[in-house]
Parts: structure tokens; C-alpha cells; sequence
């Protein structure tokens, strides 16, 4: 028992402190983005970064990111690119501006759980990479994203 007990401590206050940076990729997301970045802050975690990479939109997607960072600017960055250059290049330029020891890739198109941050906080010790799979509800309608949420 003493040696579960003493597991459980380090577990809960190992990570505590350390910065989670959450990476969205954005591109054209002005139905879903509002709704996923809000879930990342209904999360309560005190040590999160959310950073918002908007991959040359046409739609009003920046604006609302700008918005939620002028109202949370403590805990959102909005960061734009000027071409499209797809997902993969949107999170790398994400991962490169983050300030936290641990990265968290989030989808525009999801919403995150809320105990999804504190989750991978106990996962993420003595583990190398903590991956996930998308809510079997997405949040756009259609095949595409009932397809990769069944995936």
C-alpha cells in the first residue's frame, strides 16, 4: 500500500507545473474553430498554452481566433501564415513557437474533453509520445469526419 500511495504522489505532482502547449492547425474552420478552442480553456489547466496556427484562411477563422485572444490573452496565440502550406507545416510552425515541455496536436475540427489535459498529464510520465483518437461525435457533419473519427 505505502508503495502505491508514494506512486500516487509522484504521479500528481511530478508534471504539475510544467506548461502543456496545445498546437490547432486552422484552415478555413470558422464553423468548428470558436467551439474547439473554448473546449481546450473549459479544460480549467492552469499551465496551458494555445496556439493557433491559421494556414492562410479565406474565411473569417482568424478573426474569431483574434478575438478569443484579445479576450484570453494570457492563454491563446494566434499565429498566421501567409501561404497555405497544409496541416503538417501549420503544427511545425506551432511546435516551434510553443513554450511548453509537452506538446498537444488538436485538430480544428475537434473538441477537446475535459479531462483530456489531466489525462495525458498522468499518461504523458515515463511515457515517450501519449496519442489519442478523434470523439466518435465530430463536430463538422458529413462522412469525411464520421469516417476518421471511426478510425
Amino acid at each position: 500500500m505505502a508503495a502505491i500511495s508514494q506512486q500516487k504522489t509522484r504521479l500528481v505532482g511530478a508534471d504539475k507545473m510544467e506548461l502543456v502547449s496545445v498546437v490547432i492547425p486552422c484552415f478555413n474552420s470558422e464553423k468548428t474553430i470558436v467551439q474547439c478552442v473554448l473546449s481546450v480553456l473549459e479544460t480549467k489547466d492552469p499551465q496551458i498554452e494555445v496556439i493557433v496556427v491559421d494556414d492562410a484562411s479565406t474565411d473569417k477563422s482568424p478573426q474569431l481566433v483574434k478575438a478569443l485572444a484579445a479576450a484570453h490573452a494570457n492563454a491563446i496565440k494566434l499565429y498566421r501564415q501567409s501561404t497555405n502550406g497544409g496541416p503538417a507545416k501549420a503544427r511545425n510552425a506551432g511546435a516551434a513557437r510553443a513554450k511548453g515541455k509537452y506538446l498537444f496536436f488538436l485538430d480544428s475540427d475537434t473538441e477537446m474533453g475535459p479531462y483530456t489535459i489531466k489525462n495525458f498529464r498522468h499518461r504523458i510520465l515515463g511515457a515517450d509520445a501519449v496519442i489519442g483518437i478523434y470523439d466518435k461525435q465530430p463536430l463538422n457533419s458529413g462522412w469525411v469526419p464520421l469516417y476518421k473519427a471511426l478510425l
